[in-house]
C-alpha cells in the first residue's frame, strides 16, 4: 500500500476490519516488545491498522448501499431450507 503495490481502497474494503481486530487483540505483546527492541517492531502491521482505522472513519461501512441483508431476504431461510432441517438430513437427527 504504501509503495503503491497494493490498491490501499481495495484491500482495506477487505481487510480493515479484520487488521485493526488483530491489532487490538495483540497490541499488549507488540508494546511489550517494542519496550525491549524498539518502535521499528510490528511497524508495518500498525501502519496498516492505522489506514484500516482512517479508512473505516472515511468510508463507515463496507457493505454496499442497496444491496439487501440476508434477514431482509429471510434470514435463515434465505437459500430455502432451513439449515436446522439441513443438518437434521445429513445426521439422521431431528432438531427442528
Amino acid at each position: 500500500m504504501k509503495h503503491g503495490l497494493l490498491d490501499e481502497d481495495l484491500f482495506m474494503d477487505i481487510a480493515a476490519s479484520s487488521c485493526n481486530r488483530a491489532w487490538q487483540a495483540l497490541e499488549p505483546v507488540i508494546l511489550h516488545l517494542r519496550a525491549t527492541r524498539g518502535d521499528t517492531v510490528y511497524e508495518n502491521f500498525e501502519y496498516m491498522a492505522v489506514r484500516g482505522i482512517l479508512f473505516q472513519r472515511r468510508n463507515g461501512s463496507a457493505y454496499p448501499r442497496g444491496t439487501p441483508r440476508i434477514r431482509e431476504l429471510g434470514g435463515p431461510t434465505a437459500f430455502g431450507r432451513r439449515v436446522a432441517e439441513r443438518r437434521a438430513e445429513t445426521t439422521g437427527s431431528d432438531s427442528t
